[in-house]
Formats: structure tokens, C-alpha cells, sequence
């Protein structure tokens, strides 16, 4: 029920991200691909909008996991 992304080395953005799955839960497998999927694609979409210093990427991480949350819902 787990899923986890590990960027190319050669991505602007870094990314190690993992979605402890619920399992025996219907749909598990894809709720997690969808929380990682989400993450990714909302970090990738706002980092250069962004300044580039610690609060402002921890921010931006918190954002991601609330979008990745607000999709599954």
C-alpha cells in the first residue's frame, strides 16, 4: 500500500517522498500514488516562485502535503 518518488539526478528539485499506505484499506495503493503524485507535482509547479531559504521551502512542503491532503479528501 506504500509509494515513494525519488527524483533524477539531473531534476531541478530534489525530491525523496514516501506515503505510508493504510493497508487492508480498498484503495490504499492508490490513495498513497496520489498523495505522492500530488506532493510532487504542486512542489514542482511553485519552486521558482518561491524565495530560496529554509522557511520558505519548509512552507512550501507543508503546501504540497495540505494540497496532496485536499486531493484524497
Amino acid at each position: 500500500e506504500d509509494a515513494f518518488y525519488i527524483s533524477n539526478s539531473l531534476d531541478e528539485v530534489q525530491l525523496y517522498m514516501l506515503a505510508d499506505g493504510m493497508g487492508g484499506y480498498n484503495g490504499g495503493e492508490i490513495a498513497s500514488k496520489l498523495a505522492i503524485q500530488s506532493a510532487k507535482n504542486y512542489i514542482e509547479n511553485n519552486f521558482k516562485e518561491i524565495e530560496k531559504d529554509k522557511d520558505s521551502i519548509i512552507q512550501l512542503i507543508g503546501s504540497s502535503i495540505e494540497y496532496a491532503n485536499m486531493v484524497l479528501l
